[in-house]
């Protein structure tokens, strides 16, 4: 069985300490004043969070600046809808034309219609009767019917042929 791998380097964990900071880094930060005592006031939040740390949390400015940036994206991208918007009610309200919007079909009354017989059926589903009088489809008024005049029969070139024979 192999040995698992070793490194032979040490490497070091503190890159940045105490010791290795400049000297005159280690002046500014002795002169620099210290930071007010918000740990007392910590007690107040309602969230339970340290004031102190976002006093000197280093990240606080670019989550502050980076929010900054989210919100003047957001507003430009709603103005920019909104020009757009405005800029098709403007050109839409010359070219658009009122279409006309067409009646809903309700199938369950067809269906029902034409399951009742036809002289049942009521006068403003069959408008297209051609003659007055025609209460609906196939039934006129007796003085309304038409005068048959001619009868065509049509016989079918078979039958002719059974006849004949």
């Amino acid at each position: 069985m192999k040995k698992a791998f070793k490194s032979s380097t040490a490497q070091d964990q503190q890159v940045v300490s105490t010791r290795s900071v400049p000297i005159p880094v280690k002046e500014m930060y002795n002169l620099s004043n210290k930071p007010p005592p918000l740990n007392i006031l910590s007690k107040y939040r309602d969230d339970h969070k340290e004031g102190l740390k976002f006093y000197t949390d280093p990240s606080y400015f670019f989550d502050l600046w980076r929010e900054k940036m989210l919100r003047d994206t957001e507003d430009k991208r709603k103005e920019k809808r909104k020009n757009k918007e405005q800029k098709r009610c403007v050109d839409g309200t010359l070219q658009r034309e009122v279409k006309k919007v067409r009646k809903a079909r309700n199938r369950r009354q067809e269906w029902n219609m034409l399951a009742l017989d036809k002289e049942l059926r009521p006068d403003h589903h069959h408008t297209h009767s051609l003659h007055r009088g025609a209460t609906c489809e196939g039934s006129l008024s007796p003085e309304m019917r038409p005068v048959q005049i001619h009868t065509v029969t049509y016989i079918l070139h078979d039958e002719v042929n059974e006849e004949l024979t």
